[in-house]
């Protein structure tokens, strides 16, 4: 050891000081609830995207076909399939992020989200129906 110390002065290392590892402890405390956060926030986002995509799904085709019928109650039927399926698509989402333990507040930021994107799905088919009347309007 002698001989090494003294052929090798530079690579003698110091010893770390661990004569505090309350701060070893709180940094990994603090790390893993870092990551902890990260991953529930991933996990939670993944399962919105999810359910507004099942949404979006259930939703296209019976609304593109309430309009091409047409009639008078187009749109108390439409109406009624956007609660429905909102209603339906919201219970199952419930289930889903139950078990992350949710503020009442996020929850609800997460679920008026999904009823938005609902009526969004609403919305964009109506204008698109809406364009390809007026396309033929004009040609006749």
């Amino acid at each position: 050891m002698l001989l090494s110390t003294q052929s090798l002065p530079d690579a003698s290392v110091k010893q770390a000081e661990w004569d505090d590892d309350s701060k070893v402890r709180e940094k990994l405390h603090h790390d893993i609830e870092a990551h902890s956060s990260f991953v529930r926030g991933k996990k939670l986002s993944e399962i919105a995207v999810n359910y507004e995509k099942k949404l979006t799904q259930a939703l296209t085709e019976p609304v593109e076909s309430l309009f091409k019928i047409g009639g008078k109650d187009t749109w108390l039927s439409i109406r009624e399939l956007l609660r429905r399926e909102t209603e339906a698509t919201i219970s199952e989402f419930s289930t889903a992020v139950a078990g992350f333990e949710l503020d009442e507040e996020t929850f609800d930021k997460m679920v008026q989200k999904v009823k938005g994107d609902a009526t969004t799905v609403v919305e964009r088919k109506a204008r698109e129906e809406a364009g390809k009347v007026r396309i033929h309007m004009k040609d006749r």
